[in-house]
């Protein structure tokens, strides 16, 4: 089974320049270890959506369409989940407090993503192995180099 870590074209940028994958730490406290995010969700994570703000603050949820145009494109990183760990296995290397755990579940309910559809490396990930797969215009994924 494959998942990937979804991020946009902008990072991306980013993220070639370093040859890592940085887990998201906000609002990591240790002892708990942040954890890189991956996701099963063959079009795009829920959760990675990000928010449209106005002069009075939080609007709405981008559509896909607009996180695209907005954030320099849509990129994903391809990894077999056999190099992750998932559920109760990731909370438990992530040293993350179970109540935490249940805050993000319910969290993502809101936004219709699947708790199942999410597994997580702790630490940092190179990406020299991993395939890369940019969003397209017509909004479908090809590898980086089609």
């Amino acid at each position: 089974m494959i998942s990937w870590h979804y991020t946009t074209g902008d990072k991306y940028e980013l993220i070639k320049k370093s040859g890592l994958l940085l887990p998201a730490d906000i609002g990591v406290i240790a002892p708990e270890r942040p954890i890189l995010w991956f996701s099963t969700h063959p079009k795009f994570e829920p959760t990675a959506m990000k928010p449209l703000h106005g002069a009075q603050g939080f609007i709405r949820m981008l559509t896909l369409e607009e996180l695209r145009e907005m954030a320099g494109g849509l990129v994903r990183f391809r990894c077999p989940v056999s190099r992750l760990k998932f559920g109760e296995n990731l909370r438990k290397e992530a040293k993350m407090k179970s109540k935490i755990w249940r805050g993000l579940a319910k969290a993502a309910e809101k936004v219709n993503a699947r708790q199942s559809d999410w597994w997580g490396h702790v630490g940092t990930m190179e990406i020299a192995d991993l395939k890369v797969e940019l969003m397209s215009n017509r909004m479908t994924w090809l590898p980086e180099n089609a």
